[in-house]
């Protein structure tokens, strides 16, 4: 080009090629905006659904340039607080379930299980995967029971407690107690229901335990009481004499027991002499001295008398030494002696 001359203008072949160049970039601009507000959509009912489950945790992206749909996504995200400050989070509903201690299964209207907590999959011996969608009554050995639970439910009752046999993954059985609640929805037609089931294990070995114990007591007073009348025996010798040898230890409970032997004795028989034979009691004190000086007293009362037979030297200088006044009872050194005297003085 001479100097002087101006550039030529462009070209139509340029012209259209730098306008297709410009609309080109525009669409592909234009296609990028579009498919980010797709993803951008996508996200908000991501959102909503998440907020309809009762989970808050997620926000919607809010971007810097202030457009309608950022306007959008501060609007979701102001929702999701307001909402998380006023309602129950479903975290924190999964974790009340996943706290408790008994066993929650909830079944849909025809009894499907749809959801479980941890301590049901550990009752039954489960994974919580192979539980879900499973009737409820295969829990059971006795589909039965728990069938009349759930039809209970369906026609209308509020809950229903049943206790059944309870059967997990390997076979095993145990006992267990069945409360099921109806749950229903806002039109108050039946949804299904919640069951809570308890392993009763525990309680019915200790409700045996405590069966037992009892059992063994009520043997063991009747084996004292047996033994208490064994060791106070009334033995007649004659139509006018009864015996009653005494070994072993005589305490408060074994006295009163051998004075009201003794006195039911004579008056059954109608016998004159009583004798007491004490060779066998080991220590005789002053409880013990007492308790046959009122033995006497009783059965003079009866017109009856006492003789004591069996004392032993010891046993002798421990009465003086006692200062005990056995004045109104007749004695002898041996039982032999006693009853020989008794007959001979008949």
């Amino acid at each position: 080009m001479a100097i002087g001359e101006r550039p030529c203008a462009l070209s139509n072949d340029d012209q259209i090629a730098a306008q297709l160049r410009l609309l080109t970039e525009e669409l592909s601009a234009r296609r990028a905006d579009l498919a980010e507000h797709e993803r951008r959509l996508e996200e908000f009912l991501t959102v909503l659904s998440n907020m309809a489950a009762l989970d808050f945790t997620m926000k919607a992206t809010v971007g810097a340039s202030g457009t309608t749909i950022d306007t959008v996504a501060i609007g979701i995200n102001l929702l999701s607080e307001e909402l998380a400050a006023s309602m129950v989070s479903r975290t924190y509903v999964d974790n009340i379930l996943e706290s408790m201690l008994d066993a929650l299964v909830v079944t849909d209207q025809r009894g499907a299980i749809t959801t479980v907590n941890r301590a049901a999959a550990q009752l039954f011996g489960y994974a919580r995967e192979d539980l879900l969608g499973r009737p409820i009554a295969a829990l059971f050995t006795h589909a039965e029971a728990i069938e009349r639970v759930l039809d209970l439910l369906r026609s209308g009752t509020e809950s229903a407690i049943a206790e059944t046999i309870c059967r997990t993954g390997d076979g095993r059985t145990f006992p267990a107690s069945v409360s099921a609640s109806a749950m229903q929805r806002s039109s108050y037609e039946p949804q299904g229901s919640v069951c809570t089931i308890r392993d009763l294990t525990e309680r019915r070995q200790a409700e045996e335990a405590l069966r037992r114990s009892i059992a063994q007591e009520e043997t063991i007073r009747a084996q004292d009481l047996a033994l208490l009348e064994l060791s106070t025996p009334l033995i007649p010798i004659s139509d006018h004499v009864v015996v009653m040898p005494l070994i072993g230890s005589i305490d408060t409970r074994r006295a009163q027991l051998m004075i009201e032997t003794l006195l039911q004795g004579i008056s059954s028989t109608g016998a004159r002499i009583a004798i007491l034979d004490i060779t066998g009691v080991p220590l005789v004190d002053t409880q013990v001295a007492n308790t046959f000086i009122h033995a006497a007293q009783a059965v003079q009362l009866l017109g009856a008398k006492v003789m004591l037979t069996g004392i032993r030297p010891e046993v002798a200088q421990t009465l003086i030494g006692l200062g005990i006044d056995l004045s109104s009872i007749m004695t002898c050194s041996t039982l032999q002696s006693g009853i020989a005297a008794v007959l001979r003085h008949r």
